[in-house]
């Protein structure tokens, strides 16, 4: 894997992991 690849991996679970945290927390956070 290259260092780009890497990069979108960690970047896809950040999105995926603050989805979560949203949805948890039931509210909306603007600025991310």
């Amino acid at each position: 894997m290259s260092i780009k690849d890497v990069l979108e991996t960690v970047r896809e679970k950040e999105h995926e992991i603050k989805d979560n945290l949203i949805a948890n927390s039931g509210q909306s956070w603007s600025g991310f």
